[in-house]
């Protein structure tokens, strides 16, 4: 039973690392936003909704 659990312990840190990056690429994007506070806002809410789902579960205890 033990052998089945580190690929699922693997995929769930490939998907926290996944999480991460998006995260802050729309930080980056939000950055690049000139004129629309808005818009900025929107990306960085999304960016921090990217962050709590990287926190999640066993994945995003180790990290940040």
């Amino acid at each position: 039973m033990a052998e089945h659990e580190a690929p699922e312990n693997d995929a769930e840190e490939d998907r926290a690392e996944l999480y991460r990056r998006s995260a802050e690429r729309l930080r980056q994007l939000a950055a690049e936003v000139r004129f629309d506070f808005g818009r900025r806002q929107q990306l960085l809410a999304l960016a921090d909704a990217f962050d709590r789902l990287a926190e999640k579960g066993p994945a995003g205890a180790n990290r940040r």
